[in-house]
């Protein structure tokens, strides 16, 4: 599920204004913004309590944010594309 506060749609698929917002559980969470938006993202993700994984995209790193990811019990992932880590894991 998208999380973006400015559209409603994306591809098609509702988006919600922030994680608080989605009524089910969340697995990962797959950030697309600049490192310095993570800290905010960790705190988010720690106070939802529901999260499994804390994946930063490729070229994005936050260590800082990462390391308080960690401490709450998420996995975490930076510089990484999930696309192409998922293409190598089916190839």
């Amino acid at each position: 599920m998208p999380v973006y506060p400015k559209e409603e749609l994306i591809l098609g698929e509702k988006v919600y204004r922030s994680l608080a917002e989605i009524p089910f559980k969340v697995d990962m969470v797959d950030i697309f913004r600049k490192p310095a938006a993570f800290d905010a993202v960790a705190d988010a993700c720690i106070k939802r309590g529901d999260i499994d994984v804390f994946w930063g995209q490729l070229g994005l790193v936050n260590n800082d944010a990462a390391q308080k990811a960690k401490d709450a019990g998420m996995k975490v992932v930076q510089n990484y594309c999930t696309k192409l880590e998922h293409k190598a894991l089916i190839n």
